[in-house]
């Protein structure tokens, strides 16, 4: 219930003009991946069409009035009615506030218009699906999308702010620009930053990561945006929940964008751990059969290898076996033992 209510309000300011560029990317978003929300839009809509029919009404019978009121000026020769008298006033007001709705439904349907039939001419949605993709946005931005990665932005950005809407993970070189901060939705919460480069990792549980490589970030709730924590190269930010603070810490993790780099540095990583990073960067699925070895400590680094090369390595880095089957790969022998 409480959602829907936030929906409704955020269709009303649409319709009022008094949406911020965050917001009508929001309800683009929504219209194209939210049924209930493209419900709740249609109703409201009709409404509105509602509205204008009655205010189209009202206006008929406001200028029949205003011509009888000039009929009479032009030929009653004994009455003479006072341009200040209460009833010409009351007159001139009521037109003024059917000339103020006019302009109001106008503006209205002018933002509906927009919505509803120039959505995919004024956005544009990028998704990597399978493979990993590099886009160049409108202000010379470069994104690096890993798989299963998508990011709606507008074909022209605003005079004040670039914002973009963006889930899954990503590595984004933004070009600078002092005048014109970059903004990333991200769910939960908001990244701003002016020229930097960093990682952006959102999942499916509202969980947000953001490492900085170069420049300084600023990381914020949606729900307070005063409350801004900011990072320098080296440093991560994680966001849970949205109950929880959050939290800034030094990054350790070496590979955060190896899938982009093709990079992969393990000191004293256990076999599991491995096992987890490559399945994530290379999309396998291998299994370690033997429990036992799942401890096993490794130091290797691998430069641009393919995951075939890579388990070859481990094999002969430890005392392990490699299977293939079918689709998978399977992980058996002492190891370390």
């Amino acid at each position: 219930m409480e959602a829907k209510q936030e929906h409704i309000e955020l269709i009303i300011r649409y319709f009022t003009g008094e949406s911020s560029p965050e917001e009508i990317l929001l309800i683009s978003n929504l219209l194209q991946s939210d049924t209930s929300f493209q419900q709740e839009f249609i109703e409201q809509k009709e409404i509105w069409e509602q509205f204008e029919l009655i205010s189209i009404k009202n206006s008929i019978e406001i200028d029949t009035e205003w011509n009888k009121i000039k009929h009479t000026i032009s030929n009653n020769e004994t009455k003479v009615i006072e341009p200040g008298s209460e009833k010409v006033r009351n007159k001139f007001s009521l037109l003024l506030k059917i000339a103020a709705v006019f302009i109001f439904i106008f503006i209205s349907a002018f933002i509906i218009y927009s919505l509803t039939n120039n959505n995919e001419n004024n956005f544009i949605q990028l998704a990597s699906n399978h493979s990993v993709i590099e886009k160049t946005l409108p202000d010379g931005t470069i994104v690096n999308l890993n798989t299963n990665s998508n990011i709606t932005f507008p074909r022209q950005f605003s005079a004040n702010k670039r914002t973009v809407v963006f889930k899954g993970q990503a590595i984004f070189n933004v070009a600078p620009d002092k005048t014109k901060p970059f903004i990333i939705d991200a769910g939960n919460v908001f990244i701003e930053v002016v020229g930097t480069s960093f990682m952006v990792k959102t999942d499916a549980d509202g969980k947000t990561d953001v490492v900085v490589t170069t420049g300084k970030v600023l990381v914020y709730k949606k729900s307070n945006p005063l409350e801004k924590v900011l990072l320098i190269p080296g440093e991560k930010a994680s966001f849970t929940s949205s109950n929880e603070p959050i939290t800034k810490t030094k990054n350790s993790d070496e590979n955060y964008n190896a899938w982009k780099t093709h990079r992969l540095v393990f000191n004293d990583a256990n076999l599991e751990t491995i096992v987890n990073q490559l399945n994530a960067i290379y999309e396998a699925k291998i299994i370690i059969e033997n429990k036992n070895i799942a401890s096993c400590k490794v130091t290797v680094t691998f430069e641009n290898q393919s995951l075939e090369a890579v388990l070859k390595v481990l094999e002969a880095t430890i005392n392990i076996q490699v299977s293939q089957s079918k689709n998978h790969f399977v992980i058996n022998g002492n190891g370390c033992n």
